[in-house]
């Protein structure tokens, strides 16, 4: 669907017939709408003359133009176009007199980005700068006697589909030891990934207490290059340190060897234990 300029009408002096005759050489670069008289408009036709574009993907900017006149009310009349027919016959009279006084400023409604275009005559461009999704791109062209004319594109700029988060490794979850015997009760290992993938480990332990579990706290983990789990918590009198990973005998199950390192002020023998815990839903 091609866009119909706003049109701004100006009054229109009383001129002299070689001004006219001037202005039938000008206007091989424009519309039939270009030659209507007291007519101020601007023309979006770069990259489309449709009401919407959709850019390539992920795409930072786009060069849009196309082309202006604007008939003011003052004296002389100004218009961006080329020399052709037979205004070319009086020298540079068309280039001195039909290619001054008219802007065109191009926006980026969207992003507020605003910049006057590049100009040759009646074509005009310049490269907007894009942000992901949609942009209002806007032209605007004016003169100093106060007529403008705008005309808009909206430019969509696609992004590529973000991957799936990665599904979580099967240690990931709570898990609850089913025989209360001492030692580790429960553990909830929980997996995030940072923008490249790699998994960051948090392990939230608890020990075996009366009347409730004892509750460890939650300790950075990682994965070691065997595939374990590890984590370590510090209680000041003793370290206890985990590792944990899917039971080879119990399929399903986690299994969790935990090493407790007294200190010396704490007198009691180092040990170690492996217990299997199932998940909790």
């Amino acid at each position: 669907m091609t866009r119909q300029a706003r049109i701004v009408r100006a009054a229109w002096p009383v001129a002299l017939l070689l001004a006219a005759l001037v202005l039938a050489g000008c206007g091989d670069e424009g519309s039939g709408e270009a030659e209507e008289p007291n007519a101020g408009w601007v023309q979006i036709t770069a990259p489309t003359t449709a009401e919407t574009h959709t850019a390539a993907q992920d795409a930072a900017s786009i060069t849009v133009g196309g082309d202006s006149f604007i008939s003011p009310e003052g004296e002389g009349t100004y218009r961006v176009c080329s020399c052709a027919g037979i205004g070319c016959f009086f020298g540079n009279y068309c280039e001195e007199h039909y290619t001054t006084g008219v802007t065109v400023m191009v926006t980026n409604v969207t992003t507020g980005f605003a910049h006057v275009a590049d100009q040759d005559r009646s074509r005009w461009s310049y490269e907007v700068p894009l942000e992901p999704g949609e942009n209002r791109i806007k032209a605007r062209a004016y003169d100093k006697y106060g007529n403008a004319a705008t005309d808009s594109i909206m430019v969509t700029v696609p992004t590529a589909a973000a991957d799936p988060p990665p599904e979580d490794p099967p240690e990931a979850g709570l898990w609850r030891a089913p025989v209360y015997t001492g030692g580790t009760t429960q553990l909830e290992l929980r997996v995030t990934h940072d923008p490249a993938g790699n998994e960051r480990w948090a392990v939230h332990g608890w020990g075996f207490c009366s009347p409730s579990y004892c509750d460890w706290g939650t300790v950075p983990g990682e994965r070691l290059p065997d595939g374990d789990i590890y984590a370590i918590w510090d209680f000041g009198w003793k370290t206890t340190e985990m590792w944990a990973g899917m039971s080879a005998s119990y399929p399903g199950r986690l299994e969790a060897y935990m090493w407790d390192d007294y200190s010396d002020a704490d007198g009691r023998t180092d040990r170690g234990s492996t217990g299997t815990f199932v998940r909790v839903p």
